[in-house]
């Protein structure tokens, strides 16, 4: 007999709770890196931390649900290889996208008139060029957590039976 299917505010609830300890493992990646190497005092590790947390919280449900949708019931090894890219691309993205965000905030008061032609363009290149700089130098600070928590929260979703 099969099992019963979940209420869906269960799921969504369980969903939720994931998203935000993912995010704080993310959070604890980037705050442990920036310790270690002493780059920044701890208002600026705070920061940088809540960047991180929250790039995590709002890629763990999106990435999770695409591997779910991609894999469906094929075998453990497919599954545990689509969740490690697809939580790692909506991590990577999420973080990437947020920091591109904060340094077009910076950059706005030199910028165009709102809603200009000038300003789309220094819009969407100023976003381009902070992703591009957070890939080269940001990425680095979800290696001494961020990673292993990949590849277990992979393996778990890999090997759950669906």
């Amino acid at each position: 007999m099969p099992p019963a299917p979940r209420p869906r505010t269960t799921a969504a609830l369980r969903l939720l709770i994931e998203s935000i300890v993912w995010g704080g493992l993310m959070a604890a990646s980037a705050a442990l890196s920036i310790w270690r190497y002493a780059w920044q005092d701890g208002m600026a590790m705070l920061a940088v931390a809540l960047l991180f947390a929250l790039g995590g919280v709002f890629a763990y449900a999106p990435g999770v649900i695409a591997a779910g949708f991609v894999t469906g019931n094929r075998r453990r090894e497919t599954r545990f290889a689509t969740f490690v890219v697809a939580l790692a691309t909506a991590t990577i993205g999420a973080t990437a996208l947020l920091f591109g965000l904060y340094y077009r905030a910076y950059y706005a008061a030199w910028h165009g008139p709102a809603f200009s032609i000038e300003w789309t363009y220094q819009f969407v290149f100023t976003v381009a060029a902070a992703v591009y700089h957070f890939c080269v130098l940001g990425i680095r600070l979800f290696i001494p957590i961020g990673f292993p928590a990949l590849l277990a929260v992979s393996l778990w979703h890999g090997t759950r039976v669906r």
